[in-house]
């Protein structure tokens, strides 16, 4: 399965670059090919020319929205990897902390 990784590398639980490198190699270990967002506004756009199956967030609920509005629904799955602050989604989901969110992608 493709899969293209967006990750808000200025999230909260993925700042310090080691966290963040922890991070590339798992999603890397998931087959997962991560492109970085660079303002507001820009995972939306990453998403709407994302060619994959499977759309995975790196990000907080501000990330989570801006790709939900921008990926085809209809034909490309998501998953989360809940680094932002408040993660309020990813935390009703059980999808947190980010070792959560790893796993289930994994599986």
């Amino acid at each position: 399965m493709k899969q293209l990784a967006i990750v808000n590398r200025r999230s909260g639980g993925i700042q310090s670059p080691a966290r963040l490198d922890w991070l590339l190699v798992q999603l890397a270990r998931s087959g997962c090919e991560p492109v970085f967002t660079e303002q507001p506004g820009h995972a939306r756009e990453l998403a709407a020319q994302a060619r994959c199956e499977r759309v995975v967030v790196a990000g907080g609920d501000g990330t989570l929205s801006e790709v939900l509005s921008g990926m085809d629904l209809d034909s490309q799955s998501l998953a989360l990897i809940a680094t932002g602050r408040g993660n309020s989604l990813a935390r009703d989901l059980g999808l947190y902390p980010i070792e959560f969110g790893v796993r289930a992608l994994a599986a």
